[in-house]
């Protein structure tokens, strides 16, 4: 007779003294027949329980499936330091890109979805290119932490195109002439477009920026937070001369509460469409508008960053690629305006009567 030290067994005794076996798993009894460890009895035996190692390998399959849904990632996402470690500001960002997927797709798990999900998903928004790219940003970030929590193997957004967009719109001088004209000095309006204008700063660091001290604007930087001071430039503050200093910052509401940088959003893009200018113009692009007076006044990379606080050199001569474009432009039209060699087309009117004729031989 073989051992019967194995799991899941269990015997009982009757009134008459008759002993049974049993394999008892999960509230099942089902007989052993034989005497205990015979080759009859272990067949038994191993069959049910094969059985059940399947079954509960199947449940726990569906367990980790149903507990590894982009609801859980997002919280694992959410919770991690990566994401803590951002500004306040970028982390509303992130939920609110991510916030319609959830809401569609947060009860599905995240191993059943394949390259051909994603990419229909971020197909059928190319109404809405921007928030696609976004969302495709934040979705590859989520795959990222899935692979280290082992619950997937590839990244099933690889592959996927982002959209193509422009570049944000540098107004220009005849589009800040118009807003001006329309808005005048002393109005709130005109005053938030001068202060965007003169500091270059991005909508949500224009709402915080407090009033001046000493000549100086000081400014931390939601996104970044790099503290900045910034001059007051003679124009700037002109128009600042024009408004009480009632409360600590410059476009503070009248109940003298910070102003969101949504409800500043919305105010600036009725301003600018009431001042007769297109959708390109946005309140973003007078941020660009500055960097961009700072490259024609020949400051360098540096100086302009000290102003816009940009991390990278990159990012600035981004906004700054086309004032470099038109000055290299120019200088080399000036030098080959300069040059003299001889049968250039400007020198060459056919009408001069040294021109010598063709021979014929």
């Amino acid at each position: 007779m073989g051992s019967v030290d194995l799991p899941y067994i269990q015997k009982k005794t009757n009134a008459q003294g008759r002993t049974y076996w049993f394999y008892r798993r999960n509230g099942r009894y089902v007989t052993l027949p034989g005497l205990p460890g015979s080759d009859e009895w272990l067949a038994v035996y191993w069959s049910e329980r094969q059985k059940d190692d399947a079954s509960k390998a199947r449940a726990d399959k569906q367990t980790r499936t149903k507990d590894r849904t982009f609801n859980r990632l997002s919280l694992e996402f959410f919770n991690s330091p990566g994401f803590k470690k951002l500004a306040a500001s970028t982390r509303r960002a992130y939920r609110s890109n991510l916030s319609g997927f959830l809401e569609q797709y947060g009860h599905l798990p995240v191993p059943g979805v394949k390259f051909q999900h994603i990419n229909k998903i971020i197909g059928d928004m190319d109404d809405r290119p921007g928030a696609a790219n976004n969302l495709l940003k934040r979705l590859r970030e989520m795959f990222k932490l899935a692979r280290r929590l082992e619950w997937i193997d590839r990244d099933p957004s690889e592959g996927v195109s982002f959209y193509r967009l422009g570049e944000i719109h540098t107004w220009t001088d005849d589009e800040i002439t118009q807003f001006c004209k329309r808005w005048k000095p002393g109005t709130t309006q005109r005053l938030a477009f001068m202060v965007q204008l003169h500091t270059g700063q991005r909508n949500s660091d224009v709402v915080k920026e407090p009033w001046p001290r000493d000549g100086e604007i000081r400014v931390t930087q939601v996104k970044t937070g790099a503290h900045l001071w910034i001059p007051v430039m003679p124009e700037l503050a002109e128009e600042l001369s024009l408004h009480q200093r009632r409360h600590a910052l410059i476009l503070a509401t009248d109940s003298g509460r910070p102003r969101s940088t949504a409800g500043y959003g919305n105010m600036m893009r009725a301003a600018i469409r009431e001042a007769g200018l297109p959708a390109r113009c946005t309140p973003h692009g007078l941020r660009k508008a500055a960097a961009a007076h700072l490259a024609e006044a020949g400051c360098t990379t540096r100086e302009i960053m000290a102003i816009t606080g940009h991390a990278t050199l990159a990012e600035v001569e981004r906004y700054t690629r086309a004032v470099d474009q038109r000055r290299l432009a120019k200088d080399a039209t000036a030098k080959r305006s300069a040059n003299t060699r001889v049968g250039t087309t400007a020198k060459d009117s056919g009408n001069d009567p040294k021109t010598p004729t063709q021979s014929t031989n």
